[in-house]
């Protein structure tokens, strides 16, 4: 069994991709599609990753990244969205976040190594 990750997006399809991608690198992948259900699931799972969309209904991914960190969360959040404007930078640092664009799949798989070794 590999070290738990959460990928968070309201996308199936983007969840069932990471998913495949994931399970071959030792990883045991749990999911959510909202900002809600991914704060009740760290709960749970105790992952040593959390990959985050931003565009998400209910809460965007900083305001969900926000409830993490206030509930105590310290593993490596990976905001990983099209959607990575400027105006989101003193927030990222602020939550000690790490951005990657939704293109750059690679780099969002060297960050998830990162992070296992982090935990």
């Amino acid at each position: 069994m590999g070290d738990p990750i959460l990928v968070v997006d309201d996308d199936d399809s983007v969840r069932a991709w990471l998913r495949v991608a994931l399970e071959p690198r030792d990883w045991t992948v749990h999911e959510a599609s909202s900002g809600p259900d991914a704060v009740k699931k760290v709960a749970k799972v105790e992952p040593a990753v959390v990959v985050l969309d931003h565009m998400m209904p209910e809460t965007t991914g900083l305001e969900t990244a926000e409830i993490l960190r206030d509930q105590g969360y310290k593993g490596t959040v990976v905001l990983f969205s099209a959607y990575l404007g400027a105006g989101m930078a003193a927030e990222i640092r602020r939550l000690n976040l790490t951005p990657v664009n939704k293109v750059d799949h690679d780099a969002l798989f060297r960050v998830i190594e990162v992070g296992r070794h982090r935990s």
